[in-house]
């Protein structure tokens, strides 16, 4: 026991593991609409285009914020890379997960 007795105990309560807190979600639900108001995907893709700095932006900056900061293989294990190397004569190594 808590010597607290307002603290949530493990398992009492409280926010479900992995759901965004109310400021978190009502501020994602704000950015969707604003994105959706200048042109949605649309728009971003034009924009991509207009300019190789900017494709060079999204990939960089933009597209890295919206990958997982950890990633796991199969059933929380270990990421499996399987790296294939052509001595063909084509250009670079592949790099694919394993299958």
């Amino acid at each position: 026991m808590s010597d607290k007795p307002w603290q949530f105990q493990p398992g009492e309560g409280g926010r479900p593991k992995g759901l965004p807190n109310k400021t978190t979600r009502k501020i994602k639900e704000m950015f969707a609409i604003v994105a959706d108001e200048l042109g949605g995907a649309t728009a971003l893709l034009a924009w991509v285009r207009k300019d190789p700095k900017n494709e060079t932006i999204f990939w960089s900056q933009m597209m890295t914020k919206m990958l997982p900061v950890q990633m796991s293989g199969e059933d929380g294990g270990p990421l499996a890379l399987r790296i294939v190397r052509d001595f063909s004569g084509n250009t670079g190594d592949q790099v694919s997960p394993e299958a």
